[in-house]
């Protein structure tokens, strides 16, 4: 039974710790693909793996201004 305990203990531990690697990358490469497309803004929220960040069109994000 605590072989059993252990190993699931060890499995969440591992994957908490590939998630938050992920989201990283992720973060990344959403960075870079913000810094790329005229238009668009980075927006920031927090989760429990830490910050994720997305590209999203200026008008999504309610800064749109018409000129």
């Amino acid at each position: 039974m605590f072989k059993a305990s252990l190993a699931i203990v060890a499995g969440i531990g591992c994957g908490l710790l590939l998630s938050a690697g992920g989201q990283k990358l992720l973060n990344k490469m959403e960075t870079a693909r913000s810094s790329d497309a005229p238009g668009h803004a980075l927006v920031s929220l927090t989760s429990f793996v830490g910050d994720a960040k997305y590209c999203l069109p200026r008008y999504a994000t309610g800064s749109f201004t018409a000129h």
